[in-house]
């Protein structure tokens, strides 16, 4: 798959701090995501520091109630030179001048404590990668002012600009259309605050987990949509399902809400010749997604009726997974490659979905380092209604012994983990002919 990260990968952030312990923490977290750091312990020059490092980013950890903290931040946006650089502070709640300070400075964005690191570089990615897009190809007021992406005025003209390219040049496109579950009621119950909060974390996880080239807006409400130049169905699928899953867990300003969304994966050209139609199906998807109970991505057509399909239906693939991430993303490249998918999380569930589906491959995870695995799958292989049923194993051993006993138990063939999701649809091709 060649979708990745969001660009701003070796962005530099400038650091100031009145704690050197929290301000290392700051740093340690930023160097894992691939960003470089600059750390000053001290307010005292802060603008004369930052205009020799030209970050692409200004955290300040000092407390808006610090006036020298009030005092630096002014010194920064009053400067040309460092007027557009973005700038976090990082508060707690309660802090009297917080209001005051965005209210100054309408673009500072403040970050609240208690945060993971997942929140904060998220935040700080999404930052830099606000700034660094501008709007070179947009009119001013393309930006939606709650969540700094782009609103609906420019996705529709971006996406018409989008499918006209692909059309031209025989491209692929994809779009992923996202809705966060149960919003009103959360609104309800924890004040729109809570909920703009939660549209704000949403827009930083977004823009965070895509590329540069990828285009990230909010499309109306409660909905964001991600467009997706040069990637395929299959691909824009494993993407939302990486999207869905970084989101779980997130919260709003310290609210403990179990927020998730739900996702619609559609393409040009094959769901949609149109942007009508292509947001249609997307849309599709997340009432698909919905219907199935939320939290999970759903595609907007089966692609059941390939010419090269040698069943009159779908092949109908069981799919055994106890990793909930790793079986909505095998899942998903299974279903837009044309396959009918029946999900399982054990074998001991997926028995009875073998003698009621009655599927035409079954796809196990196995793990040979788990006491009983082996075992168990092997039961499960031998059942009299899988006798002229292949059963391929997912394996992250390849060793000449273990893949031995896999045979032995029963499996035909094996694939290997982490699955490589560009072949997965044919290899499982291969042994359905066979």
């Amino acid at each position: 798959m060649a979708h990745r990260g969001s660009g701003v990968a070796r962005g530099k952030v400038f650091i100031a701090t009145v704690s050197e312990r929290d301000g290392r923490n700051l740093s340690e977290w930023l160097t894992r995501a691939g960003l470089r750091t600059i750390q000053q312990n001290s307010l005292r020059d802060v603008q004369r520091g930052v205009q020799e490092a030209r970050p692409d980013l200004v955290v300040f950890d000092v407390g808006v109630e610090d006036l020298r903290g009030a005092s630096a931040i002014e010194d920064l946006k009053s400067t040309p030179l460092t007027r557009s650089i973005p700038v976090i502070v990082l508060t707690r709640r309660g802090e009297a001048s917080v209001d005051a300070v965005q209210t100054a400075w309408p673009e500072v964005d403040c970050l609240p404590r208690p945060f993971s690191a997942r929140e904060f570089v998220a935040r700080a990615k999404a930052l830099m990668r606000v700034a660094r897009e501008g709007e070179p190809d947009s009119a001013p007021g393309s930006r939606d002012s709650l969540t700094s992406l782009y609103n609906r005025r420019y996705l529709d003209e971006r996406l018409q600009k989008e499918v006209e390219r692909a059309r031209r040049y025989a491209r692929s496109l994809s779009c992923i259309l996202i809705d966060i579950d149960g919003l009103k009621q959360i609104n309800a119950a924890h004040g729109h605050a809570a909920g703009d909060s939660l549209l704000r974390t949403l827009a930083d996880a977004l823009l965070a987990g895509t590329r540069q080239s990828d285009v990230v807006g909010r499309f109306g409400g409660e909905e964001f949509l991600v467009i997706l130049p040069e990637t395929s169905t299959s691909d824009a699928g494993v993407l939302s399902e990486r999207l869905r899953a970084s989101f779980v867990g997130r919260a709003a300003d310290n609210v403990d809400i179990a927020a998730t969304i739900s996702c619609g994966v559609a393409s040009y050209p094959e769901d949609a010749s149109d942007v009508s139609t292509l947001i249609r199906m997307a849309d599709s998807g997340v009432y698909r997604a919905k219907a199935e109970g939320g939290n999970r991505t759903g595609v907007a057509v089966c692609r059941a009726t390939r010419a090269d399909a040698p069943l009159e239906r779908a092949p109908r693939i069981l799919l055994v997974e106890g990793n909930e991430y790793a079986r909505s993303v095998t899942s998903i490249v299974l279903r837009t490659n044309g396959y009918e998918v029946i999900e399982a999380e054990d074998d001991t569930s997926a028995v009875s979905l073998v003698r009621e589906e009655r599927p035409d491959l079954v796809l196990i995870d196995v793990n040979l380092h788990r006491t009983g695995t082996l075992e168990a799958t092997s039961q499960f292989a031998h059942m009299e209604e899988l006798r002229e049923v292949p059963v391929l194993a997912m394996t992250s051993s390849d060793i000449p012994d273990d893949l031995l006993r896999l045979s032995e138990a029963g499996c035909c063939g094996y694939i290997m983990k982490p699955i490589d999701t560009n072949n997965l649809a044919s290899k499982i091709e291969l042994f359905l002919r066979s």
